[in-house]
Order: C-alpha cells, then structure tokens, then sequence
C-alpha cells in the first residue's frame, strides 16, 4: 500500500543491507539537507506542515523508523543505538558528501544526541524540538514507558485508539496544520502498527538512561543548535519547568546555542505551532550557510 506523504511532498524507499526498507519522505532542493526524526510512536507524517514549510528554503528528509508506517518492521530489539545504525544508513543515502541539520522531536532528541556522539562530523547544526532528557526520564518513569505504549495497543482492541489519541495529539493544534495534513498524521499515529512498534521501543528506554546521561553531559558538537519548547497549556506545569529550565541552561552553557520557548502549545510543538518551528530550522540552515 502506498501511502500519501502529504501535499507537496514525496516519498521513496531505502533498501537497507539486511533486506529491510526504510520509506523516508522528501521535498526541497539546495544544501544543507535536513533530516526529520520522530517521537517515540510518530512517524515521518509527523512533520508534515514543518517539512513543507522549510523545504521551501532547503532539501529536506523525514523518515518512518523501522516498523513504522511504510517502514518493515526491525526483528532485532528497538535500542537508541540500532535505531542509529539505521539512520546513518539514511544520511549515507541522502546526504552521502555533506554533513546534515538534524530536527528531532520528543524521543527523537536522544536518538539524535546519539548519532551526534558516534558521528560529530556528519551534523552540521541541530535543532531540538521538546525532546526528552533525564532529567524527565527517571527510571521509574522509563520502565512505564512500555506500559503506558502498551496501553494505548491495547485501545485498537476497543475501537478507542483514533478518538483518544486524535484528540490528545490536536488539542492545541491551530489553523496552520490543514485537515489534510492532520488526516495523514493521524493516519500513522493511531495505526496499530505503530502501537507495536512504539512498545518494542520504549522496552529498550531504561536499558539506554545511562547512555542518555552522558550524552547529554557532553554536549552536542559545537554547531549551530537552537532548542524550541512549549511554554506549556496549563497541564504538567512542573514537568514543563523541568524541561524549559533544562533547555535554557543548555542552550547557555552551548557556544552557538539558542533557547526559544513559544506560547500556546506544550509537548505537540510541530503540530500545533509548525510555522515557529519551522523558522526555528530556517534560522539554523542560514548560518550553517554562513559559516
């Protein structure tokens, strides 16, 4: 089944050297190339608006991880560090000469703190969309993670999982995000599929805190980096803190890095404000083009 990208964009297929496909998305021309990636159960649809909106100044790449959307599932466990594996693959494919602007989102953040760590010399800039850290992520906290991902599988047995998990995902969402974009991200989010995956990723959360840990006392490599958070709606006030004071204090302590907090979403940044974020990127491949 071929599935629609969304207006304005295309989609193609990595063959990986074990066999499996990577369905990735495209659109855009002119370097640096950026690459999307995902939060824990999201797919590339999940930056739909913010894609086209950027690929307006630059190539662009999003992509469904292994077992995702248009993606073959991975028969190997779902660790930060395979799931790097896989998007190096990527990035040799579309970027082979020229490091790349990364855009990560939620649980996307590690995975990108990850390649950062096992090749500086590929990332050119970052951008870090209210993206998970540990001081979030205790480890109580890690091993629900998989419940709570299991949880919501088992709301397809019910009929509950689009209603539910639709309406927490565009509760903030305004104007910007079309019903034809929002039709494609929920198509994706609320597959069942993507259920499945999402628990065999969040299994491996508490086998990666440690890892997670010292990537982020590293630091990423000195580029470009610029951090977008939710001010936050009025639910989970102290987690928001949280992640806000965590962002700005690392934008700080970072010699080209920017924190910018944005009023009227929380964690959903690239849904409910996706022309912020996508100035956030913008910003980001202009001075990567600067030098």
């Amino acid at each position: 089944m071929t599935l629609d990208p969304g207006k304005g964009l295309t989609a193609s297929t990595l063959t990986m050297a074990d066999g499996r496909t990577l369905r990735y998305v495209h659109a855009g021309e002119g370097d640096p190339v950026v690459v999307f990636e995902a939060g824990l159960s999201a797919c590339a649809s999940e930056w739909v608006a913010v894609q086209r909106l950027v690929a307006a100044t630059t190539r662009t790449v999003s992509y469904d991880r292994a077992g995702h959307a248009g993606s073959t599932t991975d028969t190997q466990p779902r660790s930060l560090m395979r799931i790097c594996e896989d998007l190096h693959a990527l990035i040799e494919h579309v970027s082979p000469d020229e490091p790349v602007v990364f855009v990560a989102h939620s649980w996307g953040g590690p995975m990108v703190r990850c390649y950062a760590d096992q090749h500086p010399d590929r990332v050119a800039g970052v951008v870090m969309v209210d993206t998970t850290t540990t001081a979030v992520m205790p480890e109580k906290t890690a091993k629900m993670s998989a419940t709570m991902m299991s949880a919501a599988l088992a709301l397809h047995s019910v009929g509950l999982a689009k209603p539910i998990l639709g309406r927490a995902l565009f509760k903030n969402a305004g104007p910007e995000l079309s019903a034809d974009d929002r039709a494609v991200i929920e198509r994706d989010v609320t597959s069942k599929q993507s259920a499945k995956t999402a628990v065999a990723e969040a299994k491996a959360i508490p086998g990666s805190l440690a890892l997670m840990a010292r990537w982020e006392q590293a630091g990423l490599p000195d580029v470009p980096v610029i951090s977008v958070m939710g001010a936050g709606t009025g639910r989970g006030a102290k987690v928001r803190t949280t992640l806000i004071t965590g962002a700005q204090k690392e934008m700080a302590n970072h010699a080209q890095g920017e924190c910018r907090v944005i009023d009227g979403t929380d964690h959903y940044v690239p849904q409910d404000k996706p022309r912020e974020t996508a100035e956030a990127i913008v910003d980001v491949v202009q001075k990567v083009r600067q030098g």
